[in-house]
């Protein structure tokens, strides 16, 4: 192919970055697009060596580096021409930074979404073969309390006590990664069908009687008239409620009010049953609020149970819960004045009036 001024116009005012190189490697010609690629000017480069291997015709990725910022990557294609009536070569040099950047991203995505399910895998399969011999510890040091095998020391017992309260709590870490396994996993299956709120709540609540009195907290309820049923499953909505109710007794100073309505704070009627868990505790700080139903993140509010350390999954199990009736969960909070937990499930249809 040989150069001539109608093509030199043209290959000038090409978006693509154009650099012809003799059989030296040697730049002969760089157009406005070259210039602004290499970060040089036309003169800069003349005369200068090309600095890239151009002996045959080839397409060939390269990295073009700079001395105070990230190098670019660009494709080049090479092909043979006459410059001047002598063999010279074209390259035509696309920049594929950010479509290399994209590739890389996409890659890393991917790579993480492996990396997760393989985790997500070992612990489910970790979590379920601790569980076992828990049960079978857990048996043993029961029937050591009940004095199966003989009487008891005062000491004996203590650490038998101290044993127990220990295998629960590891229950209790193993139970949320085995229900946060299978909920991410899509392998649980909701048995949704309509619910009396109120019983369930008023159920979840009893739950915790004895934990309130020990706490000497007070825990009142609030529910509105002519309550809906709602469309769950009652065993994944008491899991949740328990959940909230834990954090809210074990945070509160003196009081805990679980309200339940159909109604918004402005009045408007949102077509679902709202649950709100609120506490008078020492709130939730900023930071924490906006990541509080990631994995691991933990309440680590100051009046907590002494030395209590939680899962930081709870509340990701909530979400999940929620999320798979095609609810709503979420938390507002002011430091110093408490936090409200709310979260809203489908109505299923209208029950009869409640009297009061």
């Amino acid at each position: 192919m040989k150069m001539n001024s109608k093509f030199g116009m043209i290959i000038n005012k090409c978006s693509d970055s154009m650099v012809i190189v003799n059989h030296k490697g040697i730049v002969c010609f760089a157009n406005p697009a070259a210039e602004n690629l290499f970060g040089k000017s036309a003169e800069q480069m003349l005369g200068k060596p090309f600095g890239f291997k151009v002996g045959s015709e080839s397409t060939v990725r390269l990295k073009i580096p700079f001395k105070k910022r990230e190098p670019k990557v660009a494709e080049m294609r090479i092909t043979s021409i006459e410059w001047e009536e002598k063999p010279a070569w074209l390259a035509s040099i696309n920049d594929i930074t950010e479509l290399v950047r994209l590739e890389h991203l996409k890659m890393e995505i991917s790579e993480r979404r492996r990396l997760d399910l393989l985790k997500d895998e070992f612990i489910g399969t970790v979590s379920h073969e601790i569980r076992t011999p828990l049960t079978i510890v857990k048996g043993a040091v029961s029937n050591l309390k009940d004095g199966l095998v003989g009487a008891l020391s005062e000491k004996q017992f203590s650490i038998l006590d101290m044993i127990s309260r220990n295998v629960d709590r590891l229950t209790k870490i193993i139970n949320n990664l085995l229900d946060l396994s299978r909920l991410e996993s899509g392998k649980v299956q909701m048995n949704s069908f309509p619910l009396n709120v109120e019983a369930l709540v008023l159920e979840a609540l009893q739950n915790f009687r004895v934990l309130a009195i020990e706490k000497k907290l007070e825990v009142q309820s609030d529910f509105g008239k002519n309550l809906p049923l709602i469309h769950a499953d009652g065993d994944m909505l008491t899991q949740v409620l328990h959940n909230l109710l834990d954090n809210a007794l074990r945070f509160a100073y003196t009081k805990v009010v679980v309200r339940v309505g159909i109604i918004d704070k402005r009045g408007r009627q949102v077509g679902k049953v709202q649950i709100s868990v609120i506490d008078d505790g020492p709130g939730i700080s900023p930071e924490k609020v906006g990541i509080l139903f990631s994995k691991f993140v933990q309440l680590e509010r100051p009046k907590g149970g002494e030395g209590y350390k939680g899962t930081g999954l709870g509340l990701v199990i909530c979400k999940q819960i929620i999320d798979q009736h095609g609810g709503k969960i979420w938390v507002e909070s002011i430091l110093g004045e408490g936090s409200q937990f709310h979260l809203r499930i489908p109505i299923a249809g209208k029950v009869e009036s409640k009297k009061g």
